[in-house]
């Protein structure tokens, strides 16, 4: 059986469980950098194309390391954040990219991405960072005023 005095104090403890609950409740939770998230997924997307470009010539800490930055990237989108290559997509002006470059190609038939510079990363379905990208299509066809006038 328990003592007067020992209820007491098991109430008090409750009391201060309670109120330090409510305190670790009502904190609010700190905001997400997402510069430096975006940063940070970035280079992860870079890293692994660099291994991914010498996959077949790593030793086995490299081979390694690449399949753990792998893990991560897929640990991450299981998470919410999202790294997009936009790389061998087909682009049309209404797509939300950065195009630094546009090169003409004589053989192509559309615009394609042929090279990301920079990837769109996704947080929560949040675009985080605008993907940057170089594009190749067909030459721009002008018509001439004697085109348009005949």
């Amino acid at each position: 059986m328990w003592t007067q005095e020992q209820h007491r104090s098991l109430g008090e403890l409750v009391a201060d469980l309670e109120g330090a609950t409510d305190a670790v409740v009502q904190q609010p939770k700190p905001a997400v950098d997402h510069r430096a998230l975006a940063d940070t997924a970035t280079n992860l997307w870079r890293a692994l194309r660099k291994l991914d470009s010498a996959n077949g010539t790593l030793p086995t800490a490299g081979r390694h390391a690449h399949r753990y930055l792998r893990a991560t990237r897929t640990d991450l989108a299981t998470g919410g954040l999202v790294i997009h290559d936009h790389e061998g997509e087909a682009y049309h002006p209404g797509l939300s990219l950065d195009v630094l470059v546009r090169d003409d190609d004589e053989s192509a038939t559309e615009e394609t991405i042929f090279e990301t510079v920079r990837p769109t990363i996704v947080l929560h379905g949040e675009r985080i960072q605008r993907g940057q990208v170089i594009v190749v299509g067909p030459p721009f066809r002008q018509s001439s005023k004697e085109e348009t006038s005949a």
